[in-house]
């Protein structure tokens, strides 16, 4: 006797085999691109953690030599005024270098709390209307800065009365990050012109800072401002900070509404920082 099946039941066997092989495949398909997408999240993250621990493992020996080197100059001092009877006129000089040691190491505690705060999530700043004109003119005739005064050239083109929703204090530690810029990277005599007009057409308030010092080329412009750069290429290796004090300042502008940005032709070209805020009408 000969059987013979019907086509549509084979038809039917064949259609759902093909169907299961798709899936199965599919299915296979899919757990190979989760292992391997897996395995490239593992990877960023290690790689993510291990820089971080590099940052700050780098962050905290700047920090050690910086906070050492003060300490070192200050104990130096203090021996030599605990070994030897000294007049007024030999004490002066001991007590201003001195003064700026503590300066220096005041500066440094100031940069970490600042950079703590704005990592944290209730980071508020006491912004107000603030005369920026007479500020700036205060802050460069201060006796406490570490530079001659006669290096500092400013031309103010701005409004006395003119106005600006800042924080004082934040405005200061950006001005004091800017300058101990220049000062610290300068080799030479340094020379620092301070430019305070306005931008009519972004209705900003512009602060520029240039000085003659080491540059740097045009397009690290933006990545001066990451976190722990220094640009070791292009600055002299004895040379030490944190790395913190250029990303301080650009997040402080930010948070008060303005922008901080950077220029410079070239390396041996010097450096202009621009910080730009808002002006206000009262």
């Amino acid at each position: 006797l000969c059987v013979r099946m019907a086509s549509g039941p084979v038809q039917l066997l064949e259609r759902e085999h093909r169907l299961g092989r798709t899936m199965a495949l599919g299915e296979a398909g899919l757990s190979v691109l989760l292992v391997f997408v897996t395995a490239l999240m593992f990877y960023r993250l290690l790689s993510a953690e291990k820089r971080t621990a590099r940052e700050l493992q780098e962050l905290w020996s700047r920090v050690s030599h910086e906070l050492k080197t003060p300490i070192t100059g200050l104990k130096a001092l203090l021996q030599t005024l605990q070994g030897q009877e000294l007049s007024r006129e030999e004490l002066q000089p001991l007590v201003g270098m001195a003064l700026k040691e503590v300066e220096r190491q005041e500066r440094l505690a100031e940069h970490l709390l600042v950079g703590q705060r704005l990592s944290g999530e209730f980071h508020r700043l006491a912004m107000k209307d603030l005369r920026l004109v007479p500020f700036v003119e205060d802050y460069f005739s201060a006796r406490n800065l570490q530079i001659d005064l006669d290096k500092v050239s400013v031309h103010i083109t701005a409004a006395p009365d003119t106005r600006v929703r800042a924080d004082p204090n934040a405005v200061r530690v950006i001005l004091d990050n800017l300058v101990d810029n220049s000062v610290k990277y300068c080799e030479g005599d340094l020379r620092l012109e301070v430019t305070l007009d306005e931008e009519s057409k972004e209705e900003m308030l512009r602060l520029c800072l240039s000085d003659n010092g080491p540059g740097f080329k045009p397009d690290e412009a933006e990545a001066i401002f990451d976190a722990y750069r220094r640009l070791e290429d292009e600055l002299p290796s004895h040379k030490h900070g944190t790395g913190m004090g250029l990303h301080i300042s650009r997040k402080l502008a930010e948070d008060m509404g303005g922008k901080l940005e950077a220029s410079s032709q070239g390396p041996n070209l010097g450096s202009t920082f621009t910080l730009f805020l808002a002006k206000t009408g009262g």
